[in-house]
């Protein structure tokens, strides 16, 4: 895969692969765009014949279908890289390789799945064109994106403005995301002057000071690729769960924040999202465990890993440096 550049071409295949804005690193992810002709299906070629070519190549790993999910994906890393790999699917016999995917005579008649995975594409391709200069426009990006890791509003969980699918943003987390913009806004006033400190504005997002419990989201599986995929199905409902959450309680912080529990015999994802102080005792989670799993199995059908909620004290968390910073 090569950098720096916004049409890729698979060699092993009438398919096109995009990536603009070209502010990832090593720690970030890419999301990428495979356009396929239309006898390429998402069930068949995508999910099953695409999954099993990356599965024999060298250098990808931790391969995973996110079938659930709004806009359907495969999630995979490349030499250590994360990508997330939507699929369009254009009415032509063949894609040609200067396939221009904004020409109106590509999206005549696609269906809502490759409408909704070409929408970011598009988007990206429009905002470039928008922008005054480009290379400006990236490192103010690029210090977006490490002041919302930081403060706990960057992720594809419904607490960030992720990608330009505001749907996924529910009551709460809208709250937390205008608390964080002002602010980034009132730190950033007097960034103009010689001795401003930006080390302020990505201070970690203090969430043990913040909130005294934490609704804790464990999820297993027998093996790695059981768990990515156990996971992509949790997560893909997890909106549904935050909401359940605020019409228990009025309020819920989660944290994009990932964690492994390293005491654990099986693969392990860990969650833990901040609670209000007042009604924790009313909640009855064991119900809301179950109500979810529920909703979760019925949607998705296939092998199903472990979840288990429960409420934690702050000083349960592990001592991650997210975590312990204050």
């Amino acid at each position: 895969m090569q950098e720096n550049t916004d049409l890729l071409i698979s060699n092993s295949s009438s398919s096109s692969l995009f990536y603009s804005f070209q502010v990832h690193n090593l720690e970030s992810d890419i999301d990428a765009l495979c356009v396929g002709p239309c006898v390429a299906t998402i069930a068949e070629d995508f999910f099953i014949v695409l999954h099993n070519m990356l599965v024999s190549r060298p250098g990808v790993s931790d391969i995973h279908c996110v079938k659930g999910a709004k806009v359907p994906l495969t999630r995979f890393k490349f030499d250590g890289i994360s990508i997330d790999l939507p699929y369009a699917r254009l009415r032509v016999i063949s894609i040609p390789e200067d396939v221009d995917v904004f020409n109106p005579f590509f999206l005549k008649n696609i269906d809502d799945t490759s409408w909704k995975s070409l929408s970011g594409v598009c988007a990206n391709r429009r905002i470039l064109q928008l922008v005054p200069n480009v290379e400006i426009f990236q490192a103010v990006l690029r210090c977006v994106k490490l002041w919302a890791k930081k403060r706990g509003v960057y992720g594809n969980l419904p607490c960030s403005p992720y990608g330009f699918c505001h749907s996924i943003i529910v009551r709460s987390t809208f709250l937390k995301i205008k608390t964080e913009f002002r602010r980034g806004h009132m730190l950033t006033k007097d960034m103009l002057t010689p001795d401003f400190d930006w080390s302020i504005l990505f201070e970690p997002f203090p969430y043990p000071r913040i909130y005294g419990k934490f609704v804790k989201i464990f999820l297993s599986a027998s093996d790695k690729d059981e768990l990515g995929d156990w996971e992509g199905r949790v997560k893909s409902g997890f909106g549904c769960l935050i909401i359940k959450l605020e019409e228990l309680l009025g309020f819920c912080d989660p944290n994009p924040i990932e964690y492994v529990d390293v005491d654990a015999l099986e693969p392990t994802a860990v969650f833990y999202w901040g609670l209000p102080p007042a009604r924790t005792e009313m909640i009855d989670i064991g119900h809301v465990e179950e109500e979810f799993l529920k909703s979760t199995n019925n949607v998705y059908q296939g092998p199903t890993g472990k979840m288990k909620l429960s409420v934690v004290q702050a000083d349960e968390l592990p001592q991650e440096a997210h975590f312990a910073s204050e």
